[in-house]
């Protein structure tokens, strides 16, 4: 917390001080990283509405959102950037090294 971050070239968020890459599990709300876990197991959007009771357009919404934020472009890229950082499984501790 209150470290200072930059936006590298390739799109990652990165810790001014270590230069280790921020995980998503610290730049997206709590909501927007369950949202990116549930979306990394598979599941649509209408299945994340009905099970989380939010709107269709409100799990839209987060997922633009979270796309926004690790600098992603397409939800296909989303789950490339899922895969890469170890989210698939769902393990919400995976890839968080900042500052370990």
């Amino acid at each position: 917390m209150g470290q200072a971050v930059h936006y590298t070239k390739r799109q990652q968020w990165v810790c001014s001080t270590c230069q280790k890459e921020i995980p998503a599990s610290e730049i997206l709300s709590p909501r927007e990283f369950q949202i990116l876990l549930e979306y990394a197991k598979g599941k649509q959007a209408t299945q994340m509405a009905r099970e989380m009771f939010l709107s269709i357009k409100t799990i839209s919404t987060h997922l633009m959102r979270i796309r926004a934020k690790l600098g992603v472009s397409t939800t296909r890229l989303l789950l490339i950037y899922a895969w890469e950082h170890g989210l698939m499984s769902g393990d919400s501790s995976k890839g968080c090294v900042h500052h370990k």
